[in-house]
Formats: structure tokens, C-alpha cells, sequence
């Protein structure tokens, strides 16, 4: 070769992407371009072939492909035993015609086609599992909606109803109240209702409230009627199912209004609201601290209306000297302390 030539193959000889090497006709590497030498990772020349799982075979196709006019495709093992890997080469004659020309060979990394099959089944099985994952995910996720919607469905059909008892219990009682009285009694209720039902809408997981974010709700309501008088919350951090969020809303916003009216009236005292986890159940308490022989009828307390509503959740009322309520319930669709 001319050196013009020779200076071009050598161009385009270390240009080439795969492992490329230059071997004698005793098998041994004359020369390799970078990504040999790469592939090496330094060591002698002589490397790759003592990596070599069966020489003879490389032999044999070396000396087919010096005897070759075109290109002749192979393959080779190389490595230790247990972390062997199969490459394929590519043999063509090089530097002449003559009895013993050189051959030059370009590794690629490869797979039997046993490999490659087993490579794609694998893959698919992979995607077959977890596209059943997927559906079987949607499919939860559906039946949770579903049951979220049958919730809320069941607590707007409760609440409906709960606001026409009340609409029909202030027409009864309009006969002997003004309408003022009246309207104040019915917009305390519904601001009760409103209390829960806007925690329902807003919590993740739309079927039970944090008791404390309740009572909250239900004070920020009673801040007009309450005005100036001194509150304390006492509430553990449980969480209410929508079954008796509403209810213990409404009872909240009763008792707090008539404890507040009693404070404001004596010009002392503290409301104090309470809810807590006792043995299989929970106590909802409402009183004015420091106002002892007081009752909180003689404030407008709609007895008739509390009783109403503690019937309507299974739970017990007792009244103490402070004054005091409590009301004992239980919860079977709460899940108790929050996470």
C-alpha cells in the first residue's frame, strides 16, 4: 500500500465503532483500533484469543476467511467458566493474495437465537404481568369509587332528611316563638349540618372526618351567636364516619349555643367542648366550666331536639352539674385514632 493509502486506512480503521483487529496467520493480533483496545482493557494482544472457550474453532474460521473473497459471519465464547458471552465476528482477508494473507475481524456483542427468543418471551411475560397488575389495580379502584359514591349518596339521603325533621319541628314551634328565635334555631342547624357535610366533601377519603377539624367547623359557625365567650377545646385526634358526624355536629352546635347563651348571661364561665376514645366507644361532652347549678333548658335548650338526635345514634345522654352533657355513642364505621 501507498502511504497515502495506508494513512487513510488507518483513518478509518481506528473510526470504526466495533472492536477491530488485525491477526496474523497464526491466529496472533497484529494491530487492534481503539474500541479493541477497549475491549481488551489493556492487556496483552494476545488476550482475546486466550479468552477464547474453543481456539481451534477461531482458527479454523480465520483460516477460512484468509482464503475467502467476501466477508464470512462467525461467532465466539470467550470469558471464564460462568461468565462466559457469546460474540458474534465478522472474518474478511486482508493485506493481499498471498499463501498466508492476514484477516481482519470485528467483534459485535450477541445472542443465539435461543437467547434472543428466551429474551423476548421474558419480556413479554413481564408486560402481560403487569398489564393483569394494572386491571386488577383499575378494578379496586372502581369498586372503591363505587362504594365512596354509595357513602355519600347514603349520608346526602340522612342529611335531607334530618333538615326536613328540623324544617318541620321550627313550623311546630313557631307557634309560641318569634320568628327570629325560630330562624336563629334553624340557621344554627343547618350551619351544623354544613359543618360536617363540607369536611365530607373535602377529606380523601370522603366517608369519616377528624373530630377536632369538626368541632371547628361547628364553632367557627356559632361565632356570632357566641360572641365574646370564652372557649376550650378537648378533643383526641379520632376520626367520626359520616354515620355520626353529622349527628354529633348538630348536638355540638346545640349545647355550645345554649352553654354559650348561659355564660353570656352570667357574665362568667367557659365553654368547654369535648371529645374523646373511651372503651368501644366515644363521649361527646359540652359545658360551662365555672357555672355550677345552672340548666341550660332555662337557655333554650331544645331538650326534645338533643334526645332526637341521641336516639338517632344509638347513644346514651347524661347531664352533670357544671352544667354539663355528655353523650356516649359508638362508631362501628370509624376507623379510630387517625394515622
Amino acid at each position: 500500500m501507498s502511504a497515502g493509502v495506508l494513512s487513510d486506512f488507518d483513518r478509518l480503521f481506528n473510526l470504526l465503532q466495533e472492536p477491530t483487529f488485525v491477526l496474523g496467520p497464526d491466529g496472533s493480533i497484529v494491530r487492534a483500533n481503539p474500541a479493541g483496545e477497549k475491549l481488551l482493557g489493556g492487556a496483552a494482544p494476545d488476550a482475546l484469543l486466550a479468552s477464547v472457550a474453543d481456539p481451534l474453532h477461531l482458527r479454523r474460521l480465520i483460516a477460512t476467511a484468509s482464503g475467502m473473497g467476501s466477508p464470512i459471519p462467525g461467532a465466539i465464547v470467550v470469558g471464564p467458566d460462568g461468565e462466559r458471552a457469546r460474540l458474534k465476528v465478522r472474518a474478511a482477508r486482508f493485506g493481499g493474495d498471498g499463501p498466508r494473507p492476514a484477516v481482519l475481524l470485528q467483534v459485535f456483542p450477541g445472542e443465539s437465537e435461543f437467547a434472543v427468543l428466551t429474551r423476548k418471551v421474558r419480556e413479554l411475560n413481564d408486560e402481560i404481568r403487569q398489564r393483569r397488575a394494572a386491571e386488577v389495580a383499575l378494578a379496586a379502584a372502581l369498586r372503591s369509587s363505587r362504594s365512596m359514591l354509595n357513602e355519600l349518596h347514603h349520608s346526602v339521603r340522612n342529611t335531607t332528611q334530618m333538615l326536613l325533621a328540623m324544617l318541620a319541628d321550627a313550623r311546630r314551634a313557631a307557634g309560641g316563638a318569634t320568628a327570629e328565635d325560630v330562624l336563629t334555631v334553624l340557621r344554627r342547624r343547618v350551619l351544623g349540618l354544613a359543618a360536617a357535610q363540607q369536611l365530607l366533601y373535602r377529606s380523601d377519603r370522603m366517608n369519616s372526618v377528624a373530630a377536632r377539624a369538626l368541632l371547628q367547623n361547628v364553632l367557627s359557625g356559632l361565632r356570632e351567636e357566641l360572641g365574646s365567650v370564652r372557649v376550650r377545646l378537648d378533643v383526641s385526634d379520632v376520626e367520626l364516619s359520616n354515620e355520626v358526624a353529622v349527628p354529633v355536629a348538630l348536638l355540638a352546635a346545640e349545647l355550645a349555643a345554649a352553654a354559650g347563651r348561659a355564660i353570656s348571661v352570667a357574665g362568667e364561665g367557659t365553654l368547654v367542648i369535648g371529645l374523646r376514645s373511651r372503651a368501644g366507644g366515644y363521649e361527646l361532652s359540652v359545658g360551662c366550666h365555672g357555672l355550677p347549678g345552672r340548666d341550660l333548658v332555662d337557655h333554650g335548650l331544645d331538650v326534645r331536639a338533643v334526645k332526637g338526635l341521641v336516639l338517632q345514634m344509638g347513644g346514651v345522654l347524661a347531664a352533670s352539674e357544671g352544667p354539663e352533657y355528655v353523650i356516649s355513642f359508638h362508631d362501628m364505621h370509624s376507623k379510630g385514632a387517625l394515622p
